[in-house]
């Protein structure tokens, strides 16, 4: 039996089809989520999760079942080509980045984790998976930072109101669940604060909010106001009652931006990449296990029904000897 060569090229081609799909999968949900803003809740989180896992089970389950380098490069120009699909009509600088730190990165796992496959003489799952996945991770990682950047229109030219909604849309879940449930970045300053302060009186004297008195409520509203105003001043923040909490964080953004000498702002736009960069990658450490074990199960499974079997490959090659 002749090893090291793809004897069944319908499988091969099987799991690089099933490859492609998950790539487009992973593409076409990372879009929605961004489109969205997450305003949906749970729901595209979820998606883009199992689009993930999904997509390292089979990338990793590739890289350990075909052997032909050529096959595989193949394979996963049409991969990058599948997860960049869903973000096409937007197509800019930043797109074809994120396709090129794509491929580049699942190129670097896949000759990682076959090299180490090669380095064996007992194929070890989880040490080829630690020489794969990482690279993975950081390339889509990348990928969705670029992705990221392009959605929210961030480019050199400056920082746009719209830009700063997009970025702070993300966080308005977690400041609602920490803060209080009707917390949106659309709120007046004054609106944000009656909302605080009657939560705050509310836990204190034990009834219901409509119940609190109003010339306690408004006192309360007007004293933290002031303290908030000065607190304020000492950032160089400056703020009227109607102003809403994104218009806040915009004014100041801009203020900042403008402090920059126009020769370095070209420098905004990478910088905004690189903290999406370090989030998501975070985040995307999770990701490494959340994959591993299923497909340790899969490949598990798979040489148990006869999808693939492992066996032995004796090799000839030369050495050097003192004589």
């Amino acid at each position: 039996m002749e090893t090291g060569v793809d004897l069944s090229r319908p499988k091969v081609i099987g799991i690089g089809a099933a490859g492609v799909l998950a790539a487009f999968a992973l593409g076409y949900f990372l879009n929605l989520f961004l489109q969205v803003n997450g305003k949906s809740g749970i729901p595209e989180w979820v998606s883009l999760l199992l689009a993930a896992v999904v997509f390292l089970i089979i990338f990793l389950l590739q890289t350990l079942f075909i052997k032909s380098a050529r096959l595989l490069n193949d394979i996963l120009i049409l991969e990058s080509l599948a997860l960049v699909a869903p973000f096409i009509l937007g197509f800019s600088l930043y797109v074809l980045l994120a396709y090129a730190s794509a491929l580049f990165f699942f190129w670097a796992g896949t000759k990682r984790g076959q090299r180490e496959i090669d380095n064996q003489v007992k194929i070890k799952f989880f040490r080829i998976e630690r020489h794969t996945l990482p690279h993975v991770l950081t390339g889509l990682s990348l990928f969705m930072s670029l992705v990221y950047v392009n959605a929210i229109g961030l480019d050199k030219l400056g920082v746009t109101k719209k830009q700063i909604q997009a970025m702070l849309q993300p966080a308005e879940p977690l400041i609602q669940r920490l803060v209080a449930k009707d917390f949106n970045m659309n709120l007046s300053v004054y609106q944000f604060t009656d909302l605080i302060i009657t939560q705050q009186l509310a836990e204190q004297l034990g009834i219901q909010p409509n119940l609190i008195p109003a010339t306690l409520k408004n006192e309360a509203i007007s004293q933290s106001l002031n303290n908030l105003r000065q607190s304020a001043a000492g950032y160089g923040i400056a703020f009227k009652n109607s102003d809403t909490l994104s218009d806040v964080v915009y004014n100041y953004s801009i203020k900042q931006v403008e402090r920059i000498p126009s020769a370095f702002r070209f420098a905004i736009p990478a910088g905004v990449v690189l903290i999406a960069f370090l989030t998501v990658k975070g985040v995307a450490v999770l990701l490494h296990w959340l994959a591993a074990l299923p497909a340790y199960l899969i490949y598990e499974i798979l040489l148990a029904v006869g999808f693939a079997r492992l066996s032995l490959e004796s090799r000839s090659r030369e050495i050097i000897i003192l004589k």
